[in-house]
């Protein structure tokens, strides 16, 4: 209860304030430093530690030291921890303390704390008390080191999220097996942690053998049972195959899930969760269907949905190109909010994304706005940041909406300087309101992005944002000035301007792939250029164009950035353009630009199967 530790201490208060008679004693103070470890509050209970300390006539002991522990493993301060536990040993080493009295608890509290950190420091620290235990068993005859510690080191290594923490899990695990005392054998919790090690490494495929080992233990009665049920086992192989990349993975998932019934288990959430997400990752046909139907059927188990269930639910039906999906998705967000399911940003954002890439943005807004309703009704995890607001730039650039994309890139930078939101808008973001102009195909489009270009230049240079043009941002300009340039030869003059610059940055900032142009950019200029060229001066600069293509796509660094398009369709624009066009000499550059056209395409056959081959210079000449 959110009260209880108030309640804990008024009584501790009333108490104290009593003349004469029943007054705290140790396990007082105990029970009352365990409340507030367990709700949170390790300040207070350190309050009561230190008065306990300087003003009663009984002194810690390793009860009170392990109620403090478990408070600071709750907050995850292992400063702290490292502290209290130096404390400790510093007292038992003058003998303040005797260590006949410590118990598994103590220690269990630190290994469970270093073993949430996961860092192989901490890794090394819970070895050697481990090691320190054994020795203290056989001095003491106490039970020190027990099943529950050994799992605990299981999930330490897990918590390293490598296969070097698997191995050294599997490594445990091992030794576990060949100990004489069966306590320390492995239970069915220690597979269910070496499953999950193997899991985060990556490795299905040693998860599902290491469930069917498992499976025949316990059909053999040959492991004991340990805290988690035997649903988690199948569980976590299904989210092995749900994250895994394994192009046969929602099959080989659902074959995991099949098999629980045959073994007496029920799916709960986590398996049929863990399905959802596999179907839904997987890309394969009417995947949809298959994410709709778990859902279905867990819900009606539930009597409801989840916050994890209806997160799988709607990434799957987001990731359609069928409308009807995405708005079978909107109304599964309306029912969980309805239903009280407390949503957090991830879920709107992903809906969010799915209705831009339809260039839906009356859709995108309307679940931006719920989202901020739910926020001012009290669901704080609906905070908007800066994904929601990147993912409403890009609907609005999408749909040609420059002055909606700059007011929300307005409030954006506000709500940043204001310290609201965290993350702030860089290149991509702004170059989305020059996208925006350039789609609207607006008379004034081609000034107002070209105006926001300079604001760029001047936000960059003044350090408070990272927005420095690139090619893109540059590309977008000279877009915008096309329609206008076919008529107007000063309009073509001033693309060449702004090639020139980026082509001056562009040398200057050779390593950034960003900054280079690309074939969309030299293609646009081409176009340009081309209806107002009369003279050989014209000629040589569309040759150059051509050559500067060509040139590129010999550098392999370049080769992702430049062919990412369709490079027939921008070349057949510039072909088009020429052809039309009163240049000197045009035959030619159309010739030189079908040499381009088979160059390009050709790089493009190669990259779909997985290879490249610069053209022979000889050839080309």
């Amino acid at each position: 209860h959110e009260k209880s530790t108030d309640a804990a201490r008024e009584i501790f208060d009333e108490l104290n304030r009593k003349k004469g008679g029943l007054k705290p004693d140790e396990i007082s103070y105990a029970t009352l430093m365990d409340s507030y470890g367990k709700a949170g509050q390790v300040s207070e209970a350190q309050e009561i530690f230190e008065t306990m300390k300087k003003t009663t006539a009984f002194k810690p002991n390793f009860i009170h030291y392990s109620s403090l522990l478990w408070g600071y493993t709750k907050a995850g301060n292992n400063e702290a921890i490292e502290s209290v536990l130096g404390e400790v040993m510093d007292m038992v080493g003058r003998g303040k303390l005797e260590e006949s009295q410590v118990d598994s608890n103590l220690w269990n509290s630190v290994i469970a704390a270093w073993a949430n950190s996961g860092e192989a420091r901490d890794i090394k620290n819970i070895i050697h008390i481990i090691g320190r235990l054994q020795n203290m068993e056989i001095e003491q005859g106490n039970k020190l080191v027990t099943i529950h510690t050994l799992n605990i080191v299981i999930s330490a290594f897990t918590n390293q999220n490598s296969v070097e923490g698997a191995e050294a899990a599997e490594a445990l695990f091992c030794w576990m097996q060949n100990q004489e005392d069966d306590e320390l054998k492995p239970n069915s919790d220690t597979f269910l942690g070496l499953i999950v090690a193997w899991s985060k490494a990556g490795d299905p495929t040693k998860c599902q053998g290491l469930l069917k080992k498992f499976l025949v233990l316990k059909e053999t009665n040959t492991i004991r049972d340990g805290r988690m049920g035997h649903s988690h086992h199948f569980g976590a192989v299904i989210d092995a195959w749900a994250k895994s990349n394994h192009p046969q993975r929602a099959v080989k998932a659902n074959a995991v899930f099949d098999q629980m019934k045959p073994h007496g288990l029920t799916p709960d959430v986590v398996p049929y969760t863990s399905l959802m997400w596999a179907w839904a990752k997987s890309g394969a046909r009417n995947s949809e269907k298959q994410v709709e139907k778990l859902f279905l059927e867990l819900s009606h188990k539930l009597k409801t949905g989840d916050a994890h269930s209806y997160n799988a639910y709607i990434y799957g039906l987001s990731h359609s190109n069928n409308i009807t999906w995405l708005e079978k998705a909107n109304r599964a967000l309306a029912q969980a909010t309805k239903q009280g399911i407390h949503l957090n940003a991830y879920h709107y954002n992903t809906l969010m994304a799915a209705w831009s890439s339809h260039g839906r943005l009356d859709e995108v807004e309307s679940i931006f706005q719920e989202m901020q309703k739910g926020y001012k009704d009290g669901n704080l995890d609906l905070l908007p940041d800066f994904k929601q607001y990147s993912t409403i730039l890009v609907a609005c650039s999408k749909a040609g909406q420059p002055e909606r994309a700059t007011k929300v890139l307005s409030e954006w930078v506000d709500s940043f300087r204001k310290g609201e939101i965290a993350g702030k808008p860089g290149e991509r973001e702004f170059n989305s309101v020059l996208q925006a102009w350039l789609r609207s195909g607006r008379p004034e489009a081609a000034q107002k992005a070209e105006n926001g270009l300079r604001q760029m230049f001047k936000l960059a240079e003044s350090g408070e944002f990272d927005c420095f043009p690139n090619a893109r941002s540059f590309t977008s300009v000279i877009s915008a000035y096309l329609p206008s340039a076919r008529y107007k030869k000063e309009i073509a003059v001033h693309i060449l301007l702004l090639l020139n610059k980026l082509e001056e940055l562009a040398e200057k900032n050779k390593e950034d792939p960003k900054m280079q142009p690309t074939i969309v950019t030299y293609t646009e200029v081409i176009a340009a250029v081309s209806p107002t060229g009369t003279s050989v001066h014209d000629a040589k600069e569309i040759s150059r164009l051509i050559q500067s293509i060509f040139s590129l796509s010999r550098d392999d660094d370049n080769i992702d950035l430049l062919w990412t398009t369709d490079p027939g369709r921008n070349i057949g624009k510039a072909k088009h353009a020429l052809r039309r066009s009163n240049i000197p000499g045009k035959h030619l550059l159309l010739q030189e630009l079908d040499k381009v056209k088979r160059v390009a395409l050709g790089v493009v056959r190669s990259q779909r199967h997985g290879a490249w081959r610069h053209v022979d210079d000889d050839k080309w000449r």
